[in-house]
């Protein structure tokens, strides 16, 4: 028995091949797959690549696939998705869900608990014991993602100008990120950000805050603050809708500025311990994909 665990982000897209007990066989990794970034024929094209990658050498076709998706959210897009793998016919079970869910049960081994997840984006996903699910954030850089690698890196690029205007104080910021921009001077900014600046390039910036904030910067000692308190907004808004509060679940931390930002890690864990100490906090240390591997024998299991 073979299955496919596909875990499609914004930025990249991670394919792994497992057999019956879950031990991973092959790999493959692509660009992002998401229905915000792409239309449906690009996904397939992306997906089907992917695919026959992690397939070579083992086998033509799996028994189940399952396949989390970012930007996953509404259901033409599950339709779309799963018109996408009846077409590539590479299983016999198919299977799609949003990255939340697999980065979660990748994380607790089971789709029940919360998951935190923060990247260049960041959102709270849960699910309780009767499988009703919540999410608070997601929302997209322009609504939300409060407390993301993309909102720090903005809030960053405003201290700087506020505090060139005389608006607020003069901040360690502005050299940092003059110097990974290659500029020399705060009004270059306005070009640079409006003209040539990607989402993940001002995402990139957000290591800068902790180191300022290290050395007693405190308008970015303000945004590590401030994210901090945005994810406790976050997830006790899904702990509360979920009625989780009391019982012992799996709050796991994933994506990618846990460890490009580590001050938000410990800053984070000390707040929850306060305020959710029933909470059992950890961070993700495999692959979400695994979580969609699971899945995929799961839903084998129950057939």
């Amino acid at each position: 028995m073979r299955v496919l665990g596909i875990d499609a982000g914004a930025t990249k897209t991670e394919c792994l091949l497992a057999d019956h007990r879950g031990k991973i066989l092959a790999k493959a990794r692509g660009p992002g797959a998401n229905f915000q970034l792409f239309d449906e024929d690009e996904l397939e094209f992306v997906l089907d690549e992917l695919i026959l990658r992690a397939l070579a050498g083992h086998a033509r076709r799996v028994d189940a696939l399952c396949v989390g998706m970012a930007g996953a959210g509404r259901e033409r897009d599950f339709r779309a998705m799963h018109r996408i793998l009846v077409r590539l016919g590479r299983a016999r079970e198919n299977v799609v869900t949003n990255d939340a869910l697999i980065a979660l049960v990748a994380g607790a081994r089971e789709a029940y608990g919360v998951v935190l997840t923060v990247g260049t984006g960041a959102a709270v996903y849960g699910v309780n014991r009767a499988g009703k699910t919540a999410r608070a954030g997601g929302w997209g850089h322009l609504l939300g993602d409060e407390g993301s690698a993309y909102w720090m890196g903005l809030r960053a690029l405003r201290a700087v100008v506020r505090a060139y205007d005389g608006r607020a104080q003069a901040t360690l910021l502005k050299e940092s990120i003059l110097a990974r921009l290659g500029l020399d001077r705060v009004e270059s900014l306005v070009h640079r950000v409006y003209r040539q600046l990607a989402r993940a390039e001002i995402a990139s910036l957000a290591p800068l805050v902790q180191e300022a904030a290290d050395v007693g910067d405190a308008s970015a000692q303000a945004i590590i603050d401030d994210a901090v308190r945005e994810f406790m907004r976050s997830v006790e808004s899904v702990i509360g809708r979920l009625d989780l509060a009391g019982e012992n679940f799996e709050l796991v931390l994933s994506g990618g500025l846990w460890k490009a930002v580590p001050v938000l890690l410990q800053d984070f864990e000390t707040v929850v311990k306060k305020i959710a100490p029933w909470a059992r906090v950890h961070p993700l240390e495999v692959e979400p994909a695994q979580g969609a591997v699971q899945l995929a024998l799961e839903t084998i299991a129950s057939h």
